[in-house]
């Protein structure tokens, strides 16, 4: 897994100092995601795994 950047600086002047705000990051499937009742995975062509 890559770098996290953080959020950008304009965010942290707005809400809080960058050193006090902490990031969770989750890997989730794409099969887990959608918009529009269309997963992510769908969009990019995969099969659907249930079958």
């Amino acid at each position: 897994m890559g770098r996290v950047a953080g959020p950008p600086d304009a965010f942290t002047a707005e809400v809080a100092p960058k050193e006090s705000i902490r990031l969770i990051v989750r890997e989730v499937p794409l099969t887990h995601f959608a918009a529009g009742d269309v997963t992510l995975a769908e969009r990019a062509g995969e099969p659907d795994p249930r079958g």
